[in-house]
């Protein structure tokens, strides 16, 4: 089952996507349902994520976004740290950054360590702001117009 997804407009929901649109269909018109709401994450700042990561990839700091957005989990301590029993060797596996494994706030937090990482460890001379422009400007292209309000 995927995750439904619903829109605010006024004093009502409506359904954001065709799993709202089933889930809406199903119920018995005059029938209370309980139910618990999450706020979405922001789109995005996730395509800002990656596109840092692209950037760190393209600037050949990583071999990949993915191994950029690995490394970049690792140092700002996003991880499930494993012991072996019998060696004591330690593992850091970076945690999922997915919609539905944080909550925006958490993300937002994470987000902002991993600017201050990037500045500081693998592209000095740069700013955070600079930077956050940068990836901005790979989303959005050569001819965006105007500046973008942060994430």
């Amino acid at each position: 089952m995927r995750l439904a997804v619903w829109v605010r407009r006024g004093p009502g929901l409506y359904p954001g996507n065709e799993e709202a649109q089933r889930m809406l269909a199903s119920l018995i018109i005059g029938k209370l349902y309980f139910g618990k709401f999450k706020a979405a994450r922001s789109a995005k700042q996730l395509n800002l994520w990656w596109s840092l990561c692209g950037l760190l990839a393209d600037h050949g700091i990583f071999p990949s976004d993915e191994a950029a957005s690995d490394i970049i989990k690792i140092a700002c301590g996003h991880v499930v740290i494993y012991i072996e029993p019998d060696t004591g060797i330690v593992h850091m596996v970076p945690k999922s950054i997915a919609f539905q494994s944080l909550p925006q706030h958490a993300f937002n937090k994470i987000f902002n360590h991993a600017l201050d990482v990037i500045v500081t460890r693998w592209m000095q001379g740069s700013g955070s702001e600079e930077l956050r422009r940068e990836a901005f400007a790979r989303i959005d292209g050569p001819k965006a117009i105007g500046t973008r309000i942060a994430a």
